[in-house]
């Protein structure tokens, strides 16, 4: 794990902070900002395990959702994506996935499962405001109509050729996009440039 001193967001050198406001301008159709430090733990077991399932359930005191594509908890705290039909991730406002990885691993046990730490394999921009489907539709193959996609909702894609996990965490509607920490670059600029016909307010993160 890196020491905490040592850390940085991997958009550090776009000084992002001196820019960011507090909420979105009124007049722009967009609001991006970046969430660089989120917990993400990789969870791998058997759905159909009643046994796993209620250990999981105690220690997250949270449902583990069943059905691909579906999320369980708080956008603004803690959740779990369901990501296959054996694979979910469990992720957390706080930066310090330790404590919860030692409670999920004691959890499980000898069950047939997995618990892994990945959060620094990943990096989280949020992408909210009236205009932000239009944005993701330039390049995001998913159907991202709110009939089909909504809150509580989450999916595997891609973001022009950046491979991302998106998730709608409102009706604004709001969208937290994981990629690598090798693409966050890419995803910032890009997003930044797509969102520039609607207007872009950058938020604090």
């Amino acid at each position: 794990m890196v020491e905490d001193f040592l850390r940085q967001s991997p958009l550090s050198h776009l000084a992002l902070a001196a820019s960011g406001r507090s909420q979105r301008a009124e007049e722009d159709g967009v609001a991006l900002a970046e969430r660089p430090y989120r917990t993400v733990i990789t969870l791998r077991g058997q759905a159909e395990d009643a046994v796993f399932v209620e250990a999981i359930q105690r220690a997250l005191g949270l449902g583990l959702p069943r059905k691909v594509g579906q999320v369980s908890g708080d956008p603004r705290g803690r959740e779990i994506l369901c990501l296959g039909p054996d694979e979910w991730w469990v992720t957390d406002a706080a930066d310090d996935a330790e404590p919860l990885v030692t409670s999920l691993t004691e959890a499980v046990g000898d069950l047939f499962a997995q618990v892994v730490d990945t959060s620094d394999n990943w990096f989280a921009l949020e992408l909210s405001g009236p205009r932000a489907r239009d944005v993701l539709a330039k390049a995001c193959p998913l159907d991202l109509h709110p009939r089909t996609f909504g809150p509580a909702r989450c999916a595997q894609s891609l973001l022009a050729k950046a491979p991302m996990t998106l998730q709608q965490l409102d009706d604004t509607p709001a969208f937290r996009l994981h990629v690598r920490r090798s693409f966050a670059d890419y995803a910032w600029r890009w997003l930044s440039d797509a969102g520039r016909e609607y207007g872009v307010s950058i938020l604090q993160s």
